[in-house]
C-alpha cells in the first residue's frame, strides 16, 4: 500500500473517531439522558443530575475539537477528484 493511500486511510480513521462524539452529541441533544432503573430493586442509578451535566459537557466538548479536527483534516486533504480518481486506478 502506498504511503497516500496509507494517508487515506489514516484521515478517514481519525475523522470517523470524531464523526462518532458528534453523532453522540446530536443523540443526546434530540432525546436526552434517562437513567437505566434496576429491574432487581426498582431503584434508579446512583448517577446524579450533576454527573449528567458533567458528561454531557465534556461530549459537547469532545464534539467541538472533532468538528474543528474534521474540518483541519478536510483542508489538507487533496480534493475528492483527486482521490476518487486515484481509488478508481487502483481498481480497475
Amino acid at each position: 500500500m502506498s504511503s497516500k493511500y496509507q494517508a487515506v486511510s489514516s484521515c478517514a480513521s481519525d475523522a470517523t473517531y470524531h464523526v462518532m462524539w458528534i453523532v453522540l452529541f446530536n443523540a443526546i441533544d434530540e432525546f436526552g439522558v434517562k437513567e437505566q432503573v434496576n429491574e432487581e430493586t426498582g431503584n434508579q442509578g446512583e448517577i446524579t443530575s450533576e454527573e449528567i451535566d458533567a458528561m454531557k459537557r465534556k461530549i459537547c466538548d469532545q464534539a467541538c475539537q472533532g468538528a474543528v479536527r474534521i474540518a483541519g483534516l478536510v483542508r489538507f486533504a487533496p480534493g475528492p477528484r483527486a482521490i476518487l480518481t486515484k481509488c478508481c486506478r487502483s481498481v480497475c
